[in-house]
């Protein structure tokens, strides 16, 4: 396939912003960096982690964002890496089959709808990128320091460089956003729910599919998807109030826990969760 197609880059050199620095390695980062070398800039990446993180949940590509992977050039690896669910289904409380729905009805999907985990969808931007682009892992920003001409930057390993344009790409809980414009609770505002993924053993057999049991409040969900021989776990539960714990942190025992259901109490063994991430929605003044 034709990554160019529909997209032809910029011939002229730019005249600003020549050396960009973006602050996290997942899929943004690592996509901006991919346009920004087609179009001819020099992108860094920076990642807290000290390698390509290799966990999450299922990312679906719908839209204009399979219009947007062709035209990258991915989408063909997309398809080869899909989670090529089968379906799912729900159950009551002594893991009985209430309901089952073939996967394109389960997840939403219609005409060229996929959907591919996220460690996936991470590692083929970093393989398409990773040539052309710079990645600094292991490493973080500590100070910017913005001028009219552009910004210095020191990272935590005591590195100090200079960049045109500096790009906070680095999540929910954005370490550039707060050096930048303050501490998140200022452009946080929760949503009333809390969320834990995690990788347990897949001890349902589940292939290609997923099981979900859903109380008033809370929902749990285990599934396993193409090629992986472990299991992703799902809670969901509602909480008007914002937990007191940090996002880095594992909670007090029994602090952020709901109590679990008949139909998932002991059938997780091995497992390990970790803390749950709120929901939230973010946002950056504008310039």
């Amino acid at each position: 396939m034709n990554s160019t197609a529909h997209s032809t880059p910029n011939t002229a050199a730019p005249t600003a912003a020549k050396t960009v620095l973006i602050s996290g390695a997942s899929v943004a980062g690592p996509a901006l960096a991919l346009w920004l070398h087609r179009y001819g800039f020099t992108p860094t990446v920076v990642e807290r982690a000290p390698e390509l993180r290799s966990g999450g949940y299922k990312v679906d590509i719908r839209g204009t964002a399979i219009e947007v992977c062709r035209r990258m050039g991915i989408l063909d690896e997309i398809r080869a890496r899909s989670t090529d669910m089968r379906g799912g289904s729900y159950v009551d409380d002594r893991g009985r089959t209430i309901g089952e729905l073939p996967a394109d009805i389960f997840g939403g999907r219609v005409e060229d709808d996929d959907e591919i985990m996220r460690g996936e969808l991470a590692r083929i931007l970093h393989e398409r990128t990773r040539d052309d682009v710079e990645y600094l892992f292991d490493d973080s920003i500590a100070t910017l320091d913005e001028d009219p001409d552009g910004v210095t930057v020191t990272f935590e390993s005591g590195t100090v460089r200079r960049f045109d344009l500096v790009v906070g790409a680095d999540g929910l809980h954005s370490h550039t956003r707060r050096l930048v414009f303050g501490e998140e609770k200022r452009f946080k505002r929760h949503l009333g729910a809390y969320v834990s993924i995690f990788t347990a053993p897949n001890h349902l057999g589940l292939d290609r599919w997923e099981t979900y049991h859903a109380l008033p409040g809370k929902l749990v969900c285990v599934y396993s998807s193409a090629g992986e021989t472990d299991a992703k776990n799902l809670f969901v539960f509602s909480s008007p109030e914002e937990l007191p714990y940090h996002h880095r942190t594992s909670p007090p025992s029994g602090a952020t826990s709901p109590r679990p259901s008949p139909a998932t109490a002991g059938r997780s063994p091995g497992s390990s969760a970790t803390p749950p991430t709120p929901t939230t929605s973010t946002s950056t003044p504008s310039p």
